[in-house]
C-alpha cells in the first residue's frame, strides 16, 4: 500500500517502487500475487501515474467522503475549494483508461448522514469497491466534544451496517478500516 499524507508528492521513490517491487516478483523474493494500492486524493495524478498502474496493476483508492456537499466541507484545497469534483472527474479518467478503482471515504459526524448517496455516486462511474474508515484517536478528539463521541461512534456502525443492507448493492465490495 502507497498510503499515508499523499504518497504522490514524491513520484519518483513512487515509480521506483514499482520497479523495485517488479523484480523482487520476477526474482522469487516477492510473491507473484502481490498486490498494490495506491491510496491518494488524486490531485497529483497525471499520465505518467496512470501508466504506472496500467503496467503495474495498481489498484487507485481515490479519497471521496460523500456526495459533493458532505465531502466539500472536509476535503477542500488550501484555498478552500472543494475536491469533489475534481475526484470525481479523475474517478472517470482513470474508469476511462481501465486503471482499477476504488474509494476510500471517511465516516465524519457529516458524511455518516449521506453515505447511501455515495454509494449512488460512485455506481455510475463503475467503482465496485468502497473503502470505509472509521475515524478514531486525534481526529474524533478534533471533530466532536467528548459527550458526542460514544453516540457518533454508534452511528457510524449503524450508518455502515444499513448501507451493507441496501438492496441495490448486490455485487458490491465494502472493507472498513479504522483511521
Amino acid at each position: 500500500i502507497f498510503y499515508g499524507g499523499e504518497p504522490l508528492l514524491n513520484k519518483a521513490t513512487f515509480f521506483h517502487c514499482l520497479e523495485k517491487i517488479d523484480r523482487l516478483k520476477k526474482d522469487g523474493l516477492l510473491p507473484q500475487g502481490t498486490h498494490l494500492l495506491l491510496a491518494t486524493n488524486g490531485t497529483l495524478i497525471d499520465d505518467g501515474v496512470i501508466e504506472a498502474c496500467l503496467k503495474h496493476d495498481v489498484l487507485v483508492a481515490l479519497g471521496l467522503d460523500g456526495p459533493e456537499e458532505t465531502n466539500d466541507l472536509l476535503r477542500v484545497y488550501a484555498d478552500g475549494r472543494g475536491t469533489f469534483s475534481d475526484i470525481r472527474a479523475m474517478l472517470e479518467r482513470l474508469q476511462k483508461r481501465s486503471v482499477r478503482t476504488a474509494v476510500s471515504a471517511s465516516l465524519t459526524p457529516y458524511s455518516i448522514r449521506t453515505l447511501k448517496e455515495l454509494s449512488g455516486v460512485l455506481h455510475a462511474v463503475g467503482v465496485v469497491k468502497f473503502g470505509v474508515n472509521f475515524l478514531k484517536g486525534q481526529a474524533v478528539v478534533e471533530l466532536l466534544p467528548d459527550d458526542e463521541r460514544e453516540a457518533f461512534t454508534q452511528a457510524s456502525v449503524d450508518a455502515v451496517i444499513g448501507r451493507h443492507r441496501y438492496d441495490d448493492d448486490a455485487g458490491y465490495e465494502y472493507q472498513v478500516e479504522k483511521k
